[in-house]
């Protein structure tokens, strides 16, 4: 791939720079425990034996894999090397390096749907973009003996044990990301594809932690084991607008009257229901912080998360979850089957912290209980008459202990 600041049409008679003014930088990215939830990726940037500018990096973010460490590794050097001096970045990855070259129009075309890292992506893409002078991409067989590709290996694995990530602002100026479709390049199928990723899930978990999830952690976190299978299916059908409220009922004869929120004089939709009625009870919530509740972490500042942090996350998402749900069940209740039960406000939560005292019991569970100081850090805040219990509240069964 060659980058320049603008096209020339005098570019027959430029002759390339001579072979000795050009840089060559040799890129890695690694991850260690990658594909669980404790994954942590880095990249390597090596220039040459005992350079000062030899570089690992632990890179930021939610989403945590080779290649995010691959993609930093190069946007990194598109940024922060002087940008007037030719370049050559070598790496072992065919796919970032086909995807910022081959693919590149037909992703920018499309407007990035459906593709993995497009945030990483559009961002090394500008990077290489901003450069003045050419920019070659040129790639090498990994673990082959070659000595830029090994030592970039182990800058990137050194980053990856890092304990904290490192501050790389690697976030492009707007005037150098495309940004809309082709509508010519787009089918229905990409189209539909793009109305469904642009969710205010992914928006809500970006304002809360700074950083974009994935597409698709969006539906792998519906399914986290915090979140019971019940709620597995509400956040599913709610977030591909499954339920039968608002518009659907405009088009039944005889119920047309349902599609709307007779006490607020609006067509009732599930985020008013959740959001929108006596809004002022919930001014810390928005329709995307309950979409993507089981993506919000809650980690202390500069520090790993530790047990406390775990805990804090896990009743967030219980609650929230939880919550939501019933506030629909109450709904068709109240709309469809004219009941109304207050005390059916707190039965699922009081049902959920039972069921993980239960589970703490090792000598039953064995190897499938749950650790009873994560329950505890879960619990332990919002249990009633907290200051009444023993220490070992947890071992009491679900009618002595309930939530406050």
């Amino acid at each position: 791939m060659v980058t320049t600041s603008e096209a020339n049409q005098d570019w027959k008679l430029i002759q390339p720079p001579p072979l000795q003014n050009w840089l060559t930088v040799y890129t890695d990215g690694s991850c260690l425990e990658n594909g669980t939830d404790e994954a942590k990726c880095g990249s390597g940037i090596w220039f040459g034996l005992n350079d000062p500018r030899n570089t690992a990096l632990h890179c930021p973010g939610l989403t945590q894999s080779n290649q995010v460490g691959e993609l930093y590794a190069i946007a990194w050097s598109a940024k922060t090397i002087d940008k007037h001096t030719p370049l050559r970045i070598k790496s072992d990855s065919k796919y970032v390096i086909n995807s910022l070259t081959t693919n590149l129009q037909e992703w920018e075309n499309r407007r990035w749907i459906g593709i993995s890292n497009k945030e990483l992506f559009q961002a090394t893409a500008a990077a290489l973009r901003q450069r003045q002078a050419p920019t070659v991409l040129s790639w090498v067989k990994g673990h082959a003996g070659e000595m830029g590709n090994e030592e970039a290996d182990k800058l990137a694995r050194e980053g990856a044990d890092k304990t904290l990530p490192d501050n790389t602002n690697i976030q492009p100026n707007e005037n150098t990301t495309l940004l809309g479709a082709k509508l010519c390049t787009m089918t229905q199928a990409k189209l539909y594809k793009g109305i469904k990723a642009s969710k205010p899930a992914l928006c809500a978990v970006k304002e809360i932690t700074g950083h974009t999830p994935q597409d698709s952690a969006v539906w792998t976190s519906i399914h986290n084991k915090d979140i019971s299978r019940n709620i597995h299916s509400y956040l599913w059908k709610t977030i591909h607008q499954a339920y039968k409220c608002g518009e659907w009922w405009q088009h039944i004869p005889g119920y047309e009257h349902r599609a709307d929120r007779p006490q607020c004089h609006v067509l009732e939709s599930m985020e008013h229901i959740l959001l929108k009625c006596d809004s002022e009870e919930w001014p810390e919530l928005s329709w995307g912080t309950m979409l993507g509740c089981a993506l919000i972490p809650f980690k202390p500042q500069n520090k790993q998360p530790n047990v406390k942090s775990r805990g804090l996350a896990r009743l967030y998402r219980i609650i929230i979850s939880e919550s939501a749900h019933l506030i629909w069940k109450l709904r068709c209740e109240r709309r469809i089957e004219y009941e109304d039960d207050p005390d059916k406000f707190h039965s699922p939560l009081e049902i959920k912290l039972a069921l993980d005292c239960t589970l703490t019991n090792t000598r039953k569970y064995g190897e499938r209980a749950i650790n009873r100081h994560l329950v505890i850090a879960t619990w332990s805040q919002v249990i009633k008459d907290k200051s009444s219990l023993p220490d070992d509240w947890y071992k009491l069964s679900g009618v002595l202990v309930g939530i406050g």
